[in-house]
């Protein structure tokens, strides 16, 4: 079989979860015979990889189509440098507006190269991608398959950005088939969106063995008595890391020997480095920014406890990682993980009384801890990206049959 694949952000590209899944899902898709072109916007990073053919999109990627004119520009293949200039000079655009250039350049060159080497299935991640997806649909007449990691609502605490929304809203209603990272995922879809398409459930996985570290806290700079809380993620307000920290003053309170790592960047960064000052735990606090992929497993390793605060949480790839790294995971209740873990401590987000007490009951007692540690393991073994790959596969059949 072969697709074609759109995404926003790929490894070391990346800004959270989207990028983990479509590196694991992509790799083990190849292995099952999938052939897939991956289409993203053009970074400064050179991206490889041995398992498919990446295709980062600007003007410059349709050289070898000759001299046809996009957005103004005469293409040619010898004169690329150039052309490239051109762009960076003449098109200052804003986020949006790369946005929109993204899926235009992206649903163009899709088509040329189905023209050349036809491929049988569309697959696009997220609002960010579903014009490039659905026009790309129309011009081809390909079936079109979008995963949802998570929806405008989630994003916004239930107040939508209209721009954003009605592109979720044409990605969804044009989909053939959905795939929704959870069924709290699924539920949204269904009561928001209208989509006569079917819906298919599938979760995120994990690669275990890349959590195998063995970390002190020194290389976080804590000695080894002090016991370390843990938050990774995107710093916004979904993600709820202002409850983590409300949490973490009524733990210092009990107990001065408890430390906060805060890994993560966001629009809420300076926000929550001036909360941890007016909470009076700034000094128990640290703020490390973006932690890259190849330090995370260490991350987890030197920490004692992990905590999702997530005021919602279509999935949540973090709490994965976490209890394949042996920590024990408090988890928010709005989190869609906590469908596949059940032996996780859960928690409402808002209550930070409740998650200060957690956190120093998983602390104060080591059975406790290890019991946690033990039982959280035997949820992950159904949670391979193998099987995300296989039930993919499946599901992309499926439509294709339709």
């Amino acid at each position: 079989m072969r697709i074609a694949m759109i995404g926003w952000e790929f490894p070391p590209f990346m800004s959270g979860g989207l990028a983990t899944h479509c590196y694991f899902l992509t790799r083990e898709l190849s292995k099952l015979g999938v052939q897939i072109d991956f289409y993203m916007p053009a970074t400064p990073y050179n991206i490889q990889n041995n398992w498919m053919n990446i295709i980062q999109v600007n003007y410059s990627s349709f050289g070898k189509f000759g001299s046809k004119v996009y957005g103004g520009y005469y293409l040619r293949k010898v004169n690329q440098r150039k052309v490239q200039m051109q762009i960076q000079v003449q098109e200052n655009l804003d986020f949006f507006g790369r946005i929109n250039k993204f899926n235009e350049l992206a649903a163009e060159l899709l088509t040329l190269n189905n023209e050349e080497n036809p491929y049988e299935l569309i697959h696009g991640h997220d609002w960010i991608t579903s014009n490039a997806s659905v026009n790309a649909k129309k011009k081809t007449s390909l079936p079109y398959i979008m995963t949802v990691h998570s929806t405008e609502y989630d994003r916004t605490s239930n107040s939508p950005w209209q721009w954003i929304l009605d592109i979720e809203k044409q990605g969804i209603y044009n989909a053939n088939g959905i795939i929704a990272v959870s069924k709290l995922t699924k539920k949204e879809i269904l009561e928001k969106y209208k989509t006569k398409a079917k819906i298919k459930v599938i979760y995120n996985g994990i690669e275990q063995d890349l959590f195998k570290e063995d970390a002190k806290k020194e290389i976080l700079g804590f000695d080894g008595d002090k016991k370390v809380v843990l938050y990774n993620g995107r710093l916004s307000i979904m993600k709820g890391p202002e409850f983590f920290l409300k949490a973490a003053k009524k733990v210092i309170q009990k107990n001065e020997k408890v430390y906060f790592i805060i890994s993560g960047t966001g629009d809420m960064l300076e926000k929550l480095i001036e909360m941890s000052y007016d909470l009076g735990i700034a000094d128990h606090v640290r703020f490390l920014g973006f932690t890259p992929p190849e330090k995370i497993p260490l991350l987890y390793a030197a920490s004692d406890v992990y905590v999702l605060p997530s005021v919602v949480e279509p999935f949540g790839i973090t709490v994965l990682e976490a209890i394949a790294s042996n920590i024990p995971v408090i988890a928010s209740k709005t989190s869609g993980v906590c469908e596949v873990v059940k032996n996780c401590l859960k928690v409402d987000f808002w209550d930070e009384n409740e998650m200060a007490k957690q956190i120093l009951t998983v602390l104060n007692y080591p059975s406790l801890k290890e019991d946690l540690k033990e039982n959280m393991k035997k949820d992950l073994q159904e949670l391979s990206w193998k099987s995300v790959a296989e039930k993919t596969l499946n599901f992309y059949k499926e439509v294709i049959e339709k």
